[in-house]
């Protein structure tokens, strides 16, 4: 009767302890909400960062279609300088044609046409590169497009994923409590009678003897101690019940018969998670999945073994005969079996309190029957433990089955992060080779901008010498006229000269010449007027192409600044936010390819433009 108020104090110490891990449960619980709001946090902070890079495209589109309207531009400047070209040309001839004495001013304007054709293969060779530039850009746009097709991807799968960690969370909480429950049942002994105690002692010296003639069950005790994992959860191993019945009787030796809960090692408050915790124990369970199956096995063939060796005439007639304990029904009268096991197969402070006592005379062994309703309690209690080992047995392995299927989904999941994270490192990679290019473009931009100003400046000059060319060949013509007035003067004196000495013979031949020579020289009259209007129109078309170039330019350039100055406040308003740059690798990425690896924004190196006191120049002309 003395064990029973000792059977109530251990219920009673199992509720507390039950209580305690329900108010870990719920700090676990707490922990797991705040972590998930963390996670909203981060979500929200690559939204918006989804949403500026967008921002950022849609003004890298504008500027690009801003590039190609000033590529079509240049092709007009260029076809105007053709038909410059051709003009020349023309002009050229009819100069060889008209007059013989301006050799050697064509032989200058032949010249010319040599170096305006050189000048007419480079700025083809530059109208191939801007087409090459043109198909490098769509390759750019192309790469962009399928970058945004793996960063909503990799979304989709950060959704996932966090749906998985949930699940594994769930999952570790109710691994964590059953190995706790299960450590506590594994390495907490009761405290037992001294004769309890001498019964088992001699039960074990039996076992122990049929074990070293089969050797069939490993007799190790480090397999038996509960395993403490590096954070601190105790996982419940096999327990072979032979080494069980040992351990009661090194504890006899010991004077103590009983484990605190106090002295059992807690889950660790270290840095780290819990799902990693278990991840390992899980790893470390995984093992001995076949070793228990074996010792399960073998424990039941001991128990058989032992039932039979009992004889049946030495147990009284309400107590189990052949491994089976019958009840009566109160209701029905229907007569129940309940299979029995063994007290030596259960693990170590299952064995219960109440048992017969055994006397062995002559070698065999006595039961002594106690008199009274105690015989009853005693079968009752044997029933119930036998009832509750069975459903220890029961969930035991419904536990290891649900932990091998928890290692797998472990695998999956590992696997499944390993190639979310190897794709985020290839993006992020993708992302950072992306805008090298993309500074490069805008680096070979720059100088097609200062090629261009060059053979702005070169037009310029060359139009200059062709208005001078064309103010020398008016004096030239000027002087011709006075040549030719000369002439005639001189003409119509040598007629007269000859009027006097032979009379009007010739008069008429001289004025059919003379009207000749008036007709030729209104003809190139209406010649030099023409090609000076063609020079007028042309020179209006070329003030009007270099207007519309320069307004460009300089739309450009104020598209240019804004752009920088947009890249900056980016800057700024990353570096007002340490905290969400440092927790999301992705801004952080960001932040190291605006500002430059190792450098500060105001030390960036500045796109090269031409100044403006060259545009207000070329303005001016």
């Amino acid at each position: 009767m003395k064990s029973v108020p000792k059977m109530i104090q251990q219920v009673e110490q199992k509720q507390i302890d039950l209580a305690s891990a329900n108010t870990r449960v719920e700090k676990l619980d707490e922990e797991l909400c705040q972590l998930k709001r963390e996670v909203a946090t981060c979500h929200d902070a690559l939204h918006d960062y989804q949403l500026e890079m967008e921002y950022q495209q849609a003004l890298h589109a504008s500027l690009r279609s801003q590039l190609d309207d000033k590529d079509t531009q240049l092709a007009d400047a260029r076809e105007s300088a053709d038909f410059l070209q051709a003009e020349i040309s023309t002009l050229s001839e009819a100069h060889q044609e008209s007059e013989q004495a301006r050799k050697a001013l064509e032989h200058d304007l032949q010249q010319y046409v040599e170096g305006t054709r050189n000048l007419y293969e480079r700025c083809q060779k530059l109208y191939n590169k801007v087409q090459e530039k043109n198909i490098k850009i769509l390759q750019l746009r192309a790469e962009n497009e399928s970058h945004n097709q793996t960063h909503d991807m990799l979304v989709s799968q950060g959704a996932e994923m966090s749906t998985a960690v949930a699940s594994l969370t769930q999952l570790s909480l109710k691994l964590h409590s059953f190995l706790k429950m299960s450590a506590v049942f594994a390495t907490a002994q009761l405290q037992l009678d001294s004769e309890v105690l001498d019964e088992i002692m001699d039960d074990y010296e039996v076992i122990e003897e049929s074990v070293s003639s089969t050797s069939s069950t490993p007799s190790s005790l480090s397999a038996l101690r509960p395993k403490e994992l590096s954070n601190g959860i105790i996982r419940s191993s096999p327990i072979d019940p032979h080494v069980a019945t040992k351990l009661n009787g090194d504890s006899n030796s010991n004077s103590s018969y009983s484990t605190p809960i106090s002295e059992l090692p807690s889950p660790s408050t270290n840095g780290e998670s819990l799902v990693h915790m278990v991840l390992q124990a899980a790893s470390l369970v995984q093992p001995n999945n076949h070793s228990e199956s074996t010792g399960e096995k073998h424990n039941e063939e001991e128990v058989e073994k032992e039932t039979h060796e009992v004889p049946s005439s030495t147990l009284p007639s309400h107590f189990p005969q052949n491994g089976v304990v019958v009840e009566t029904g109160t209701e029905k009268n229907v007569v129940t079996e309940v299979p029995k096991v063994t007290e030596m197969s259960k693990p170590v402070g299952t064995v219960p309190p109440f048992r017969t006592v055994s006397m062995e005379v002559n070698g065999h062994h006595k039961e002594v029957p106690k008199h009274g309703c105690l015989e009853s309690l005693v079968a009752e209690l044997t029933a119930l433990s036998g009832k509750l080992l069975r459903i220890h047995s029961m969930m035991h392995s419904r536990v290891q089955d649900r932990l091998r299927m928890s290692q797998e989904q472990i695998d999956e999941l590992k696997k499944n992060l390993d190639t979310i994270c190897q794709k985020n490192i290839d993006s992020v990679e993708e992302s950072t080779f992306l805008k090298q290019q993309l500074d490069q473009t805008l680096t070979r931009v720059s100088n097609l901008e200062e090629k261009l100003q060059t053979v702005h400046e070169s037009y310029r000059r060359e139009i200059e010498i062709l208005f001078q060319q064309i103010e020398d060949l008016k004096e030239k013509n000027r002087c011709l006229m006075a040549v030719n007035q000369e002439q005639a003067r001189q003409l119509r004196e040598e007629l007269l000269n000859l009027r006097d000495n032979q009379g009007y013979a010739q008069e008429a031949d001289i004025a059919c010449d003379k009207f000749k020579l008036k007709q030729e020289v209104a003809n190139l009259k209406e010649e030099a007027l023409s090609k000076d209007e063609q020079l007028r129109s042309l020179a209006g078309k070329f003030a009007r192409f270099k207007k519309a170039y320069e307004d460009n330019y300089q739309k450009a350039t104020e598209d240019i600044d804004k752009l920088d100055t947009m890249i900056e406040r980016v800057i700024e308003t990353l570096q007002s936010v340490p905290d969400v740059t440092s927790s999301c690798p992705p801004l952080q990425g960001l932040l190291e390819n605006l500002t430059g690896t190792g450098c500060s924004p105001s030390k960036q190196s500045p796109v090269r433009r031409p100044p403006k006191a060259a545009v207000c120049h070329m303005t001016t002309l």
